[in-house]
C-alpha cells in the first residue's frame, strides 16, 4: 500500500500547491510512482501547475459519481512516465467524503505516493482531503500570521487523527534576510510549532507556477531543495538545504547588500 499524504496550510498564499507539484516531480525523479490529487474542489488549479490542463476529460467528481473509472481520469505527466495527476471538478454533491476516501485508497494500492493537495483552512474541503491520509505536511512561510495559522492546523490534525504523522515544510525562506537576522529561521519556526521540519525551500525567482523540474537547471536552488525534501520523505531523514550559504562571510555580506538594491 502506498503512502497517503495530505499537504495543507493554515492560510492561502503560502505556495502550497506549488510545493505539492514540485515535491511530486522530485519524488518521480527519484523513481517513485506518484499520483497527485487535487482536493480543492471548486477552486481547482493543480492541473494548471502540473501542465496538464489541456488534457482534462474527466475529474475526481466524475469518478465519485460513477461517470468514469479512475484510470480514465488520471493524466500522465508530459515528461515523467511515473507521475500522474487526478484533477478536481468545479462542483461536488453533498456528503461525498466516503467516495473520495475510496478513490484515495484505490490509488494508494497502485502508486508509491498519493499526494493530496488540500484547500487551505479547516472547512469541509480540508476535512474531505485529509480524511484518508495517514501523513500530513503543513506548509508554512516565515511570517507570524502563517506560523499562527499553521499551529492551529497542527493542533486540529493531532486532535482529529491522533495516529497521523505530522511534519512541516518551510517555504519561501530568504537566505539574505535570515543571514542578516531580519527573518525567522526554519529552526525558529520548528520551535514555535513544536513540529519536525521535513524540508526547507528558498524563495525562488526562477521557479514559478508554470515551471516544472524538467525546465529547471541542476543549479537551481529550489530544485535542489525539492530533491532533498523528496529524499527526506522517502528515507525518513531530515537533511536541510543550506539556504543561507551564499549570504555568509565577506562575499555573502555584499550579496545581501546587492539583493536589496
Amino acid at each position: 500500500m502506498g503512502r497517503k499524504i495530505v499537504v495543507t496550510s493554515g492560510k492561502g498564499g503560502v505556495g502550497k500547491t506549488t510545493v505539492v507539484a514540485g515535491l511530486a516531480r522530485a519524488l518521480a525523479c527519484l523513481n517513485a510512482t506518484v499520483c497527485v490529487v487535487d482536493g480543492d474542489i471548486g477552486l481547482n488549479n493543480l492541473d494548471l501547475i502540473m501542465n496538464v490542463e489541456n488534457k482534462v476529460v474527466y475529474d475526481i467528481v466524475d469518478c465519485m459519481q460513477g461517470k468514469c473509472r479512475i484510470k480514465q481520469a488520471i493524466i500522465k505527466d508530459p515528461f515523467l512516465d511515473n507521475l500522474f495527476t487526478l484533477p478536481a471538478g468545479k462542483n461536488l454533491p453533498v456528503g461525498e467524503v466516503f467516495s473520495f476516501d475510496s478513490i484515495i485508497n484505490k490509488l494508494a494500492s497502485i502508486f508509491d505516493f498519493v499526494l493530496i493537495d488540500s484547500p487551505a483552512g479547516k472547512d469541509d474541503g480540508f476535512k474531505r482531503a485529509s480524511f484518508s491520509a495517514t501523513e500530513a505536511i503543513v506548509v508554512v512561510t516565515p511570517h507570524i500570521a502563517s506560523v499562527r495559522d499553521a499551529s492551529k492546523m497542527l493542533t486540529m490534525l493531532s486532535a482529529d487523527k491522533s495516529k497521523i504523522a505530522l511534519s512541516i515544510v518551510v517555504n519561501r525562506l530568504r537566505g539574505d534576510l535570515v543571514a542578516s537576522g531580519d527573518m525567522m529561521t526554519h529552526s525558529d519556526i520548528s520551535s514555535l510549532l513544536t513540529a519536525k521540519v521535513l524540508g526547507v525551500l528558498p524563495e525562488s525567482d526562477s521557479y514559478n507556477v508554470a515551471s516544472s523540474l524538467r525546465f529547471a537547471g541542476d543549479n537551481d536552488e529550489f530544485k535542489q531543495a525539492l530533491m532533498i525534501l523528496a529524499k527526506n520523505l522517502i528515507e525518513g531523514t531530515f537533511e536541510e538545504f543550506n539556504y543561507t550559504a551564499k549570504y555568509t562571510g565577506v562575499m555573502g555580506f555584499f550579496r545581501r547588500k546587492l539583493k536589496r538594491l
